[in-house]
């Protein structure tokens, strides 16, 4: 299993600030955090894109809903970082360059403007309830997932027609 929490202080303080800096109101973001709170964040902005990934997509790539076999399938396609579970909305978020939602053309899997908002949770909270990394979190862009992973990982969960 991933470990999601950074383990260095200069890691897990690097995470913090760069995922806060997404908001126009990092302090508000860090406040919330502290409070054991997700953050509500641009879900395309300066740092980052989310893709949504619907839960029932995972879940059938992993053929399975436990948290071992989603990170298998993640990661067996190249998606190593960067993955939130929001289990109440039963959705997942892959976190992707910026500027990703001008291109992104993937029949059913939407990567969000700049007008949507994202729950993101705190660097540390890796485990439910509520939104958490499935998936370590990114200290900055080189942590990012890759779109064509993302593409790649969904088009290998449509069944042939």
């Amino acid at each position: 299993m991933n470990t999601p929490y950074p383990t260095a202080f200069s890691e897990r303080r690097r995470a913090v600030e760069w995922l806060a800096s997404q908001s126009n109101d990092p302090t508000r973001v860090r406040r919330e955090w502290a409070q054991c709170l997700p953050a509500l964040v641009p879900a395309a902005g300066p740092r980052f894109d989310a893709v949504r990934l619907p839960a029932a997509v995972v879940h059938q790539a992993a053929g399975a809903r436990d948290r071992d076999r989603v990170e298998a399938v993640f990661t067996s396609h190249g998606i190593t970082a960067a993955v939130i579970v929001d289990q109440p909305r039963r959705t997942y978020y892959v976190l992707v360059p910026p500027g990703t939602h001008r291109t992104w053309a993937l029949p059913g899997i939407e990567c969000l403007t700049p007008t949507c908002r994202m729950p993101l949770p705190s660097p540390h909270h890796a485990e439910p309830p509520g939104s958490h990394w499935l998936l370590s979190p990114p200290t900055g862009p080189e942590d990012l997932c890759a779109p064509d992973d993302i593409r790649q990982f969904v088009t290998a969960t449509q069944p042939e027609s």
